[in-house]
């Protein structure tokens, strides 16, 4: 045999060998990527049915309209003390981050009610800021801040205030809400975004509010500021896709769990 048929024969069999491997490797690559995407039939994904607020919104609430009143809560509960209202989250620190309001545009508005069976006091928070954009963007920074840990400290002494979920459902989509755990003391807050306004309502009492009681407070000021999204008798929204419009049904959904995190943070008091 010449040394042309052996080199012939040999580039033959090499050839071989890649078309085999180019064969294997892609072979394998199916595989892998029926094997990955074979369990995400089975995967049920939740859908959040929380309401979109149209954005045209902004520019047309006053930020005293987004506090709570004596209409908003159950029987029992009267005005209480004004000074109470600087203890709200709204602007504060977070896992001992300074979370700031941006270009605001008035001042913190601010109610308080308590009742005394129970010994539970509701302050309620609300502020203008410059745009829709502004207020989602606090939010989100609120949330990336309360991400980093599980418990803080604050006071002086120190006290140990563990960090847990809200607890509730999410009315609208611009929402964020936790509960502050501290011995013999609970605070379960939210905030959400109406049009450019900011509006934070916080529970706090020795222990947890009995039933869904934030989140028919939240109900009851939303109904009353943003009629056209929730109307008694049912909860309605306007969805925009493309250029046509729908009324479809809203309720509420929220993410069970404890915030991911893995960190203590000494917050000032």
């Amino acid at each position: 045999m010449s040394w042309y048929d052996a080199l012939g024969k040999r580039v033959g069999m090499q050839g071989i060998r890649i078309v085999l491997l180019v064969a294997l490797v892609a072979g394998s690559g199916v595989a892998i990527g029926l094997a990955a995407a074979y369990p995400l039939q089975y995967v049920e994904f939740d859908n959040s049915n929380a309401i979109r607020l149209d954005r045209s919104l902004a520019g047309t609430i006053d930020p005293k309209a987004g506090l709570v009143t004596a209409e908003d809560l159950p029987t029992g509960w009267t005005p209480g003390d004004p000074a109470a209202g600087a203890f709200g989250v709204l602007g504060q620190s977070f896992c001992g981050d300074a979370v700031k309001v941006p270009t605001p545009l008035s001042g913190v508005e601010t109610a308080v009610f308590t009742n005394p069976t129970d010994k539970a006091t509701v302050v309620s928070q609300a502020q203008r800021v410059k745009s829709y954009q502004d207020a989602a963007g606090y939010l989100d920074d609120v949330s990336s801040a309360l991400d980093k840990c599980i418990e803080f400290y604050q006071g002086d002494p120190p006290v140990k205030v563990r960090v847990r979920d809200g607890g509730t459902d999410a009315p609208i989509t611009d929402y964020v809400s936790r509960r502050y755990v501290s011995e013999g003391s609970q605070q379960q807050w939210s905030m959400m975004v109406v049009g450019d306004v900011i509006v934070m309502t916080m529970y706090a009492a020795p222990g947890p509010p009995a039933g869904n009681f934030l989140n028919d407070v939240e109900s009851s000021v939303l109904r009353r500021i943003a009629p056209s999204a929730f109307a008694v008798g049912g909860i309605t929204t306007e969805t925009t896709a493309g250029d046509s419009t729908s009324s479809v049904p809203g309720t509420s959904v929220v993410d069970d769990g404890e915030p991911d995190a893995a960190t203590s943070t000494t917050a000032p008091g």
